[in-house]
């Protein structure tokens, strides 16, 4: 890999880095939302429709980050355009191609429903807003948790990890620095819950 390409492949992997880092920061805040909520239901009853706004939104976008990580379009910043990249700039580098299959491997984990769900949600309801994706019935049907998103997220970081390692660079804490969020959207639950 030449100089140009090297960074290339870093710019690459920042983005990515950045949209787990979203992705986590989106899943910590729904899930204090969650676990407030549970704890303390009188927020939901006195701002309802404001609660319901923030999850809304949260949850659209931690699904839309995470299916831009395994978006397969062509100039999508996604773990399969920096696999191809890799591929690319790499001819007949045997470690880079183990690599790369490793990674594609990995990504087509069917048992990873996070990240199926994530597609769905973005696909159907999120990014093209299809008719079939406005129907009230879709969110039964195709209910994701928490712990299913958790460990979309879980699966994905390894992943990128992985390829980051073998490039010899330092892999990011994308999962903790979004922790408190999950504190501070408990906070606001409780105040939230607190009679004014």
């Amino acid at each position: 890999m030449n100089f140009d390409q090297r960074s290339n492949i870093d710019s690459e992997i920042n983005a990515l880095l950045g949209t787990i880092a979203r992705a986590w920061r989106c899943y910590r805040m729904l899930n204090g939302l969650h676990s407030g909520s549970k704890a303390m239901p009188g927020a939901l009853r006195n701002y309802p429709e404001l609660l319901n706004e923030i999850w809304r939104v949260s949850y659209e976008s931690m699904h839309l980050a995470i299916a831009s990580l395994v978006d397969r379009h062509p100039q999508a910043n996604s773990l399969n355009a920096l696999i191809k990249k890799l591929r690319k700039y790499n001819p007949g580098d045997a470690r880079i191609g183990a690599l790369c299959r490793d990674a594609e491997s990995q990504l087509a984990d069917a048992a990873v429903s996070g990240i199926a769900k994530s597609e769905f949600w973005r696909n159907s309801a999120i990014a093209h807003n299809t008719l079939g994706g406005r129907d009230s019935g879709l969110y039964e049907e195709h209910k994701t948790s928490l712990e299913e998103v958790r460990g979309a997220l879980e699966h994905l970081e390894v992943v990128l990890a992985v390829i980051v390692v073998n490039l010899d660079r330092v892999v990011n804490d994308t999962r903790h620095q979004a922790k408190v969020l999950e504190a501070h959207a408990i906070e606001l639950v409780k105040r939230l819950s607190q009679n004014v």
